[in-house]
């Protein structure tokens, strides 16, 4: 005995198909099929454990060397941009050291003035940090600031960066 196989939508019986038999399936007259295809894209985003701190940084003088750990995460090699605002008195927000004083590498022990790449302190003047990659647990890169005073201060100063991820690479 053969099982009988119903295709049923709001108009009724659409065709009536043979269990075990071709997978065709009858259209009537007035019926068109389509196919539809789609792309997935990658996702991508990144992670953040915290801020850097430099601890104490005498006026004029390099600071020791941060290192700040990106973990990537998605599906594909997210590009990140990256732009830092200027240091500020946390007590008044006036500007201390500016933003470009402070400089990135992707390797340890570079050298700040040669080897580093200089942050800029306008708000969406983005600097290309890098494509991070997703195989990757942590994407570790290595900072500096250089105390370049724009005023007499004594304390506390705070700069806020930003990252974006501008595309995904898969």
């Amino acid at each position: 005995m053969q099982t009988m196989k119903l295709l049923m939508t709001t108009f009724g019986i659409l065709a009536v198909a043979m269990l075990g038999l071709s997978p065709t399936v009858a259209m009537a007259a007035n019926e068109v099929g389509a196919t539809n295809s789609m792309t997935i894209e990658g996702t991508c985003g990144i992670t953040i454990p915290s801020g850097l701190s430099f601890g104490s940084v005498d006026a004029e003088a390099e600071s020791g060397e941060g290192q700040l750990n990106i973990t990537p995460t998605g599906n594909g090699n997210p590009e990140v941009d990256v732009y830092a605002m200027n240091w500020l008195d946390t007590s008044d927000d006036s500007i201390v050291i500016f933003g470009q004083n402070t400089k990135f590498s992707f390797a340890s022990s570079t050298d700040y003035t040669l080897e580093k790449t200089a942050m800029n302190s306008t708000a969406n003047t983005l600097i290309p940090f890098g494509t991070l990659d997703n195989a990757l647990s942590t994407n570790s890169s290595y900072w500096q600031v250089f105390a370049d005073m724009e005023k007499a201060h004594i304390g506390s100063v705070q700069q806020d960066m930003t990252f974006v991820v501008s595309d995904c690479v898969v």
